[in-house]
């Protein structure tokens, strides 16, 4: 079962939001339950409150990774390509959103 990616609430008129940490294909709690806030540095507000990875998520992502490795290592060419593809695909989709939290954080 997969989790939510983001717990979403409203505060004030304003939707807030609390991301996880993609490991190993699920999004998660970090293991220390701390937070940090990312806010527009042109007017302060505040865009979300994202979990922030220690050390211990840092081990669980790479692992996750390494458990992935030979799966990829024996994957051929055109499958590798076909997700590459269909990552493309979803940030172009996504690209007026993609844009519009990048240039707030910035």
């Amino acid at each position: 079962m997969r989790t939510k990616r983001y717990e979403s609430f409203t505060l004030e008129g304003f939707e807030m939001t609390r991301a996880k940490l993609y490991i190993g294909g699920e999004w998660v709690s970090a293991t220390a339950g701390n937070f940090f806030e990312s806010r527009n540095p042109s007017d302060g507000s505040l865009i979300a409150t994202l979990q922030e990875a220690t050390s211990p998520d840092l081990d669980l992502a790479v692992a996750a990774a390494n458990g992935v490795n030979k799966f990829l290592r024996e994957s051929t060419v055109e499958v590798r390509a076909s997700w590459c593809e269909a990552v493309a695909n979803k940030i172009e989709a996504s690209a007026e959103l993609l844009a519009d939290a990048m240039a707030k954080e910035q």
